[in-house]
């Protein structure tokens, strides 16, 4: 009897074993083969050579289908956007198909590298067929190169990502306005919900909700402009709505007044006041481009800056 009853919790053992191992080697099997995709990168465009960075972002759709985005820098490239080393012309999209891609002017499959100048413009990435849930992988592996024109940090990674969501619902129902680090477990400054190691799950309501833009931009690993702002509603001032469109509103207690002026990544002042205002404003902000720019509000008694994304 005692013989019987070991046998059988040797079985169950053995049984439990098994199924944990093959939960565990499927749960390991969402993520890419890195290999693979960079394989698959060099068989797809051709290069005439690699760029010196490449970072490569997958995406699975709620029927398991897959799409990849390239992004390549090299301080060589000859535009401020540039084809793939080669210049060889992109891939057309298959909108009936599953497409992660690079929201540019062409709107074709995505390879495409920047120059050390503008390596830290925002990039729009959308889809078709897209279809939530959705998954993002990236290889965080990338954020250490030491080709990436930013400082050494030694044992810390040179660089994060910084991704923000398409505003409104039901498109990533998780999401909010506040950016989404990617980094690595090496963050010691937000491990919070905010921050996501090597992927990030955007859920939906239902199998008919197409996913909206994701916004991305690469900055220093150090960077004080990045991370989760000090709400300037604490000040007495507050700027909406955030992620903005075609105008800003600046919103001031009566009795203080201020200027204002808006900055690009570059530190160009591209929007600014004639003249003190004060209660609230609305700022036309419909001949700047999308991406990432700051509010500095200016008063008697100091000044106060706001990161707002522009869509």
């Amino acid at each position: 009897m005692l013989q019987t009853v070991s046998l059988r919790k040797l079985l169950l053992g053995l049984i439990f074993c098994m199924s944990c191992s093959l939960i565990c080697w499927d749960a390991k099997a969402q993520a890419p083969n890195w290999d693979s995709v960079y394989a698959d990168f060099l068989k797809m465009y051709q290069p005439v050579d690699t760029p010196a960075w490449l970072f490569p972002m997958c995406f699975k759709n709620n029927f398991g289908e897959w799409d990849t985005i390239y992004l390549g820098y090299d301080n060589n490239a000859t535009s401020v956007l540039d084809t793939m080393l080669g210049e060889i012309k992109l891939i057309p999209l298959d909108a009936s198909k599953f497409n992660a891609f690079l929201n540019t002017t062409s709107n074709e499959d995505s390879a495409l590298k920047y120059e050390v100048n503008n390596f830290s413009n925002m990039f729009s990435i959308d889809f078709t067929e897209g279809i939530l849930p959705l998954t993002m992988y990236w290889d965080n592996r990338q954020f250490y190169s030491d080709s990436l024109p930013f400082p050494d940090l030694d044992t810390l990674p040179r660089a994060r990502g910084e991704l923000f969501c398409s505003d409104g619902s039901p498109y990533f129902t998780n999401c909010s306005h506040s950016e989404i680090i990617l980094t690595d477990l090496s963050f010691a400054g937000m491990l919070g919900p905010f921050v996501r190691m090597d992927s990030m799950y955007f859920d939906g309501n239902g199998i008919d909700d197409q996913p909206g833009t994701l916004l991305l931009y690469f900055v220093p690993f150090d960077d004080p402009t990045s991370g989760t702002d000090e709400p300037i509603q604490s000040s007495g001032f507050e700027i909406y709505p955030n992620p903005a469109r075609d105008h800003l509103w600046i919103h001031s207690e009566p009795h203080i007044p201020f200027r204002y002026e808006i900055y690009n990544l570059l530190s160009e002042i591209v929007v600014h006041s004639a003249v003190a205002a004060s209660g609230e404003i609305k700022i036309d902000l419909q001949g700047l481009h999308s991406g990432i720019y700051f509010v500095q509000i200016n008063t008697e008694k100091g000044s106060l800056t706001s990161k707002i994304i522009l869509l």
